[in-house]
């Protein structure tokens, strides 16, 4: 197992280093080859139940999608490509794209989910990837407490009833 384990592991990061290499700001899809490195390092760093849906859409009447969406844990995580692109030229640094983000983001957080962005150096460095863990350990957490908070009222109101039944 140990051994599967190393090999994995190995392809894992041989994988990595392909797409690092063969990004390259100036070239067309740049930013799919981001994600697909940030998808290659949530597939070597979350445990198998703990994968993100890629390009999903959230919204019921809206075609919005998000690049990276942890639905059990309302994460959401946007790769932002061109953020080092002079102001005006890359598309999300424009007055009517950002207005459009501005409202996407809006309504995740109306729907209750945490939105991390990440730019570039962020996802190639590492430091993208161990936000998002820390990020869904803090959701994860959140849940925990929720939950425990919904089984103590619960005995609480059995108690004031007299009954024995869980409510």
């Amino acid at each position: 197992c140990k051994k599967f384990l190393t090999l994995t592991w190995c392809a894992l990061q041989s994988e990595i280093c392909e797409v690092v290499k063969s990004e390259s700001p100036k070239r067309p899809g740049a930013k799919a080859k981001l994600e697909d490195l940030f998808a290659i390092q949530c597939r070597a760093v979350l445990p198998h139940n703990r994968q993100p849906f890629r390009q999903c859409g959230f919204h019921v009447t809206r075609k919005w999608r998000v690049d990276f969406l942890f639905i059990a844990d309302r994460l959401a995580v946007e790769i932002q490509g061109g953020t080092f692109i002079p102001f005006g030229r890359g598309a999300h640094n424009r007055g009517p794209q950002m207005a459009k983000d501005y409202e996407k983001q809006a309504h995740l957080a109306i729907q209750g989910f945490l939105l991390i962005q990440l730019d570039t150096k962020q996802v190639r460095s590492g430091v993208g990837m161990q936000w998002v863990r820390q990020a869904l350990e803090a959701q994860h957490e959140r849940r925990r407490e929720e939950t425990e908070t919904q089984q103590e009222t619960k005995e609480r109101r059995a108690g004031e009833r007299g009954d024995d039944r869980p409510a």
